[in-house]
């Protein structure tokens, strides 16, 4: 019998029983008198191996057979758990995650041992593999409410039937009405809640807590919330750095905690909630803080802001300057150090999906970052410009203020035109000259933008509306190009680039 077919559904359960057996045994390092939890574990581990064996993966259900007998002497109250069995424990599903990821990249599972045996004395084991990196993103794999399917046929079956006769006024509003029905229940589809990606993230603040000598309780708040999955799952990245972050650099060991007098367990929180035109992610710990002061002396130290300029700087203000590239507070270097490093990168990915990142922080109280969303990437707010004879869109999100450049506000310093505004000059960048356009054109209007924690004047020749679009991604070699986000067609059948300037600008 050919059981390819459901090599794709046995991976993805395999994964989400691994998952579950990762939230159990942080359960029970917390609490080892758990039976439910033991008894979860265990119909896990189970479930597993008559799946392993069904499909013919022999050592996957070796592997869960050693767990469940593993399990046997705590299950029956015989022995009780402690660190050191639950830490083997970890291996076992670690070795499990590595064979299943073996699977799903079309080669065997892994012949090599390190399945734990009974008693919690210690065993050699190899190397575990990152548990942290989450499942791989399954094409074709995606679970539905049964309902959502049904509406959208019936929805389907209607537009059928309408679009069979479209000549009168009342036809042609139905078909409209039914196009739109269509389009929002495919939406609803793709919606998947932030528990599909932060049910991996407890293990993972285990792991570096332990690493790091530290005691840390994590929480996370608001897991029902939706969000696009192609949204989310770029979403995963960015989320797991920024809680590596908090515990790595943010949380004291015990001993500093308890000499500023707070508990010694450390408290980091992923917390998500629907906001006013998305969704709203904020990571939150209660350690040491961002020192302002270490941050305004490199900023000046770095040349990027004069001393007097740097002081009339509110917070807010001056912790964007945490996201630059290679932005440390720390005078040594290195992987890990300071607590912009890599925050720049996380900047970026946000930039990429539309959103945006905000910095708060309370010395010896903690930080909290923000992260505000757009519930999907497939219909967008954008401002249409224009340049020479082509319309270009350009994100909301990406976009701070219309600007009026009349000629007279308009210099030019070291052959740098800029807009002086004020006491401040805002450097202009025609987009022509960034699209590689001829032709000069008129500098009376610019749209302002944030590149690299400074505001830019990108000089269009008109602004002609904001409107919310429909994106259609690059499934090609165009996928990733340099300052292009994807494109839109216009209700006149005209295709409209959609510009990220944050890669476009220099």
């Amino acid at each position: 019998m050919d059981l390819s077919k459901y090599l794709k559904i046995f991976v993805n359960d395999s994964q989400e029983h691994l998952q579950r057996m990762d939230e159990f045994l942080l359960r029970l390092e917390r609490r080892p008198e758990d039976e439910q939890a033991i008894d979860e574990l265990f119909r896990s581990a189970h479930s597993l191996k008559g799946m392993a064996i069904t499909m013919g993966f022999d050592e996957i259900s070796k592997v869960a057979h050693s767990l469940e007998s593993f399990l046997d002497p705590y299950r029956r109250g015989v022995q009780r758990l402690d660190r050191q069995a639950i830490d083997l424990m970890l291996q076992g599903v670690d070795l499990l995650r590595q064979s299943i990821a073996q699977v799903d990249a079309g080669k065997g599972p892994g012949e090599s041992g390190g399945k734990p045996e009974g008693g919690t004395g210690s065993s050699e084991s190899p190397p575990s593999p990152n548990p942290h990196a989450g499942p791989a993103r399954r094409e074709g794999m995606l679970r539905v409410a049964p309902e959502l399917l049904d509406d959208l046929v019936d929805l389907t079956s209607e537009l059928l039937i309408a679009q069979e006769d479209i000549e009168s006024e009342e036809r042609v509003s139905q078909l409209q009405t039914l196009a739109r029905a269509v389009g929002h229940q495919a939406m609803r589809i793709r919606m998947v809640p932030l528990q599909t990606v932060a049910d991996r993230f407890p293990r993972m603040v285990r792991d570096v807590a332990r690493q790091g000598k530290k005691e840390v309780i994590f929480e996370v708040r608001g897991k029902d919330v939706e969000m696009d999955r192609a949204l989310l799952e770029s979403l995963a990245d960015p989320l797991m750095h920024l809680l590596r972050n908090a515990v790595d650099h943010g949380i004291e060991e015990p001993e500093e905690r308890t000499r500023s007098g707070k508990p010694v367990e450390g408290r980091v929180c992923l917390e998500a909630s629907k906001g006013k035109d998305g969704v709203v992610i904020r990571v939150t710990d209660d350690g040491r803080g961002i020192d302002p002061n270490a941050v305004r002396q490199t900023v000046v130290a770095r040349g990027l802001l004069t001393e007097d300029k740097a002081h009339t700087l509110s917070e807010p203000d001056l912790f964007r300057f945490l996201t630059l590239p290679g932005f440390t507070t720390r005078a040594e270097v290195s992987e890990t150090s300071g607590r912009g490093v890599g925050l720049d990168v996380v900047h970026s990915m946000i930039q990429s999906l539309q959103g945006s990142l905000a910095v708060e922080s309370v010395l010896e109280q903690g930080t909290t970052i923000t992260l505000k969303l757009p519930l999907t990437l497939l219909r967008l707010p954008v401002l249409l410009v224009q340049v020479a004879d082509e319309t270009y869109a350009i994100p909301v999100a990406q976009v701070g203020a219309t600007l009026d450049c009349p000629s007279a506000r308009v210099k030019s310093t070291d052959g740098q035109e800029v807009l002086v505004r004020e006491e401040d000059q805002i450097p202009l960048i025609r987009l022509r000259d960034l699209l590689g356009l001829s032709g000069l054109g008129p500098t009376s209007l610019a749209v302002l933008v944030e590149s690299h924690g400074k505001e830019i004047g990108v000089v269009v020749d008109k602004i002609l509306e904001y409107r919310e679009v429909v994106v259609k991604s690059f499934r090609s070699t165009l996928r990733g190009l340099k300052g292009l986000g994807g494109v839109t067609i216009l209700g006149d059948g005209v295709v409209v680039p959609i510009l990220d300037l944050e890669t476009l600008l220099p």
